[in-house]
């Protein structure tokens, strides 16, 4: 049951992954980490696809060989996390708690962003 939960988790993060390559506001790589991570777990045949993928591949690759995103992927992941907190700031109907929560997701995402190595290849 687990490992069909995964399966479909992982298909779904390619799809929001491959999103993230035609759409400039939406990131790629933490789909494709994602995915890595269901198909790792669920199906080997999935895993070795989406490694040797030439669209995905090299996200997957970046991470496991450098343990690090490209300059890009962290702007892009930056922004999509920015936009989607001021929206949420701007046209949250209860405001106070919400727009804290949406401030600080923003603070965590630069945080962890700046500690996620950067690749320069």
């Amino acid at each position: 049951m687990l490992n069909r939960v995964l399966y479909y988790l992982g298909w779904a993060s390619v799809g929001l992954a491959m999103a993230g390559v035609a759409l400039p506001l939406v990131p790629t790589t933490p789909f494709v980490l994602l995915a890595a991570f269901c198909f790792a777990r669920s199906s080997p045949a999935a895993y070795r696809r989406l490694v040797e993928s030439p669209v995905l591949g090299p996200v997957l690759r970046d991470w496991e060989q450098h343990r690090g995103m490209r300059p890009k992927a962290k702007v892009g992941l930056f922004g999509v996390v920015v936009v989607v907190a001021a929206t949420t700031m701007f046209f949250s109907p209860t405001g106070g708690i919400v727009q804290i929560f949406a401030a600080i997701s923003v603070v965590l995402t630069a945080i962890l962003l700046t500690v996620i190595r950067t690749i320069r290849l």
